[in-house]
């Protein structure tokens, strides 16, 4: 943890490491690296961050670096979630994060509140799983016990086939912002869902400026925005969006 040639071996360790709200940053060099278990980060005010390629556009719909960052994240446990976050302020930026079959990339609980993603680009190729997501916000049970204010903005998916949402919240999700990103559909199968906000009591979320793009004739996102089960009028409001043709936009 001293230099580069002096790393922590693994990011689980390096955040142990860390203390709470003290502007702790976990950086990770170039080139692949794989978790053996989700690495938990419960320490509030930590980074987990690649290397910049490039400053964001303010104009941009995507990551700085373009569809894939130069750094790497993925699991080497079946069904299991990358990174787990469990506590408040967290940031992780600058990564490009491959979720396994029947997990998450990103797992952000209730007590995760103003989680903050920016310029990740995402892989969801795996052998087809609608159980397999980008960023999932599983637990909260009402207003009071909910995730809050996290921010996902200037990242990239490429999905191929019926995996499932890249970003998902069958748990309360309220003031969430999803920003300047795009959805990108490959392949030849339909997509159920691109997002999913699907639990009562999720108010206050919105999602601008993104894109949502198949690859050609015949391939569709069923749903891009599926709000089902979210049964607040205007709980989730969309703005200056761009949909495909032959797919539901919300």
């Amino acid at each position: 943890g001293l230099s580069p040639e002096r790393a922590f071996l693994t990011v689980d360790y390096a955040v142990g490491k860390c203390t709470a709200n003290i502007g702790d940053v976990i950086v990770l060099i170039p080139g692949a690296h794989t978790t053996t278990g989700t690495i938990t980060v419960d320490v509030a005010g930590v980074t987990i961050t690649g290397v910049p390629g490039d400053t964001s556009s303010p104009t941009a719909k995507m990551p700085s670096m373009g569809s894939r960052s130069r750094t790497s994240l993925t699991q080497a446990t079946a069904t299991t979630d990358v990174v787990t976050v469990t506590a408040t302020d967290v940031e992780i930026a600058y990564l490009h994060l491959v979720p396994v079959a029947g997990a998450a990339a990103i797992s952000a609980s209730n007590a995760a509140d103003r989680l903050y993603v920016h310029d990740c680009t995402f892989n969801m190729t795996t052998a087809t799983n609608t159980a397999t997501f980008g960023i999932s916000f599983p637990l909260g049970t009402g207003t009071t016990t909910a995730n809050d204010d996290s921010v996902i903005r200037n990242c990239y998916w490429y999905v191929s086939d019926n995996q499932g949402p890249a970003i998902r919240a069958s748990g309360t999700m309220i003031g969430c912002s999803i920003e300047a990103s795009t959805f990108y559909l490959g392949g030849t199968t339909a997509w159920d869902d691109a997002i999913e906000i699907t639990l009562a009591g999720s108010l206050g979320n919105h999602i601008r400026d993104c894109d949502f793009i198949t690859q050609g004739s015949g391939t569709v996102m069923t749903d891009c925005i599926d709000v089902t089960g979210a049964t607040t009028d205007g709980g989730t409001q969309v703005y200056r969006c761009y949909f495909p043709a032959g797919s539901d936009a919300i």
